[in-house]
């Protein structure tokens, strides 16, 4: 994921994990991973113009996972599953992938067209 130019916050034990008690039913292909302690903060800059679908969501009971872009929330998945955003963006914007209260995020796919 870094290499096609997302940033991650921190780096812990936590922040790529596979399989395991935390990513139970994610995908292979699939991002899965949380802080702790602490907020973990996911985030791509668009380098141009155009819509976009993010699948994302949190594989816990608890907490939540929240999507915002240039910090106005897009939306959240509170609880366990998955959730599927459409929203257009401009270059430059920031999308940010935040997990809250013992979530853990999953982030299936970001497509983009322009």
């Amino acid at each position: 994921m870094e290499s096609n130019g997302w940033v991650f916050a921190w780096n812990d034990d936590y922040v790529f994990l596979k399989g395991g008690p935390y990513c139970v039913n994610v995908p292979s292909t699939s991002y899965c991973g949380f802080r702790y302690p602490g907020v973990a903060v996911i985030s791509f800059t668009f380098s141009t113009s155009g819509t976009a679908t993010l699948i994302f969501g949190n594989n816990m009971k608890y907490g939540s996972v929240k999507a915002f872009l240039n910090d106005k929330e897009l939306g959240s998945r509170n609880g366990r599953g998955i959730t599927t955003l459409l929203f257009t963006f401009s270059a430059g914007d920031t999308l940010q992938i935040k997990e809250f209260g013992e979530g853990v995020i999953i982030i299936n796919s970001l497509c983009t067209s322009s």
